[in-house]
């Protein structure tokens, strides 16, 4: 052999003829294209974005660069001092809100209404005093001993001593009666 290189449009044949092969036996099969394409390489990241489902500070991190990772393999962690101290308080608060709950439930204790039925008891005994008051005014008044003004100042005394008793009519009342079952209802989705 002379080593003399085969003619170009002779390379160019042969070149074509590899490719062509190539293509047929590699991508196309009963003349439609392949579902698969393997290739060997190799996949380089350059850049990456790694997202929590909470804020946070990173307390350690599990896989460094060039490390290989598998599927749910921990590739960081967060401190998680602020969230228990945040577990925390979420306990306490549904404690305040379950013993909240229990409080709306159960009612005003006997002694809170006692304690209704002794304002009512007084408020009525200052409407009956002031009535008397007002009787002796009148009187008074109808003898000429005293003034026009000091008769309506009965009136007014009798008129707000009235007004006082119903005040503590209707406390004593809400006191029996306990708390609404909106206020528990809302109380309990509160816990929940």
């Amino acid at each position: 052999m002379s080593g003399r290189r085969p003619p170009k449009p002779v390379l160019a044949a042969v070149v074509l003829a590899v490719v062509s092969a190539i293509v047929w036996f590699g991508f196309l099969r009963d003349g439609e294209v392949g579902d698969e394409l393997m290739a060997f390489g190799t996949v380089e990241a350059t850049e990456g974005q790694l997202a929590f489902q909470a804020a946070g500070r990173i307390q350690a991190i599990g896989a460094r660069e060039g490390d290989r990772v598998t599927t749910g393999q921990e590739l960081a962690s967060l401190d998680r001092s602020e969230l228990n101290a945040r577990r925390a308080q979420l306990v306490a608060q549904l404690a305040v809100e379950r013993a909240g709950l229990a409080e709306l439930q159960s009612g005003f204790r006997a002694e809170e209404i006692a304690q209704g039925r002794a304002a009512l008891r007084a408020a009525e005994e200052q409407v009956g005093d002031a009535e008397r008051d007002l009787e002796r005014t009148a009187l008074l008044h109808d003898g000429g001993a005293v003034s026009m003004e000091a008769l309506e100042k009965s009136e007014f005394a009798l008129s707000l001593s009235r007004i006082q008793a119903d005040e503590r009519r209707e406390a004593l009342g809400l006191l029996e009666a306990g708390p609404r079952p909106e206020r528990v209802t809302a109380q309990a989705a509160q816990v929940a």
